[in-house]
């Protein structure tokens, strides 16, 4: 859920290597080692981006911390409360976060499970842009998961 333009300029080689080559349960198995109080944010931060990669997404949540001491964590955890099918809870944590594209793809997909109101979900469709590549695999989610096959591809 975090970008991958995270530094691992701070990681160990070994969590580096096995990032790279995308064994997260390997590095996640690393950083888990590492005692919790000895844990830097950056390597929090990592272990939130592994474990989202490997569906852990309770874990994810944990490891990105407090929502509010950098409201980008509100969106990185309104994600994995979406994952986890806790809709609303996503919704009051992205409502929270900045004003940006990953919020607006969250609450696009926020108005189809939880009201499915055709205005609101119109409203954020027109947020997105089709020239920004997650933009437009948002969409075409959105197209899949309404059985819109066709307008999917």
């Amino acid at each position: 859920h975090t970008s991958r333009k995270m530094s691992l300029s701070e990681l160990d080689p070994s969590v580096k290597s096995l990032v790279d080559s995308f064994n997260y349960a390997g590095a996640l198995k690393v950083l888990e080692r590492i005692e919790i109080s000895n844990r830097t944010a950056t390597q929090k931060q990592w272990m939130s981006y592994i474990a989202s990669h490997t569906g852990d997404y309770s874990d994810a949540f944990d490891y990105s911390g407090d929502p509010f001491g950098d409201n980008k964590n509100c969106l990185y955890q309104a994600l994995c409360c979406f994952h986890m099918h806790r809709y609303e809870e996503a919704q009051s944590l992205a409502l929270q976060g900045p004003d940006s594209p990953l919020r607006t793809r969250i609450l696009f997909h926020l108005a189809h499970k939880l009201t499915n109101d055709e205005a609101e979900i119109l409203a954020h469709h027109q947020k997105l842009s089709k020239a920004n590549m997650e933009d437009d695999l948002c969409i075409a989610a959105m197209h899949f998961s309404r059985n819109h096959y066709q307008e999917a591809t």
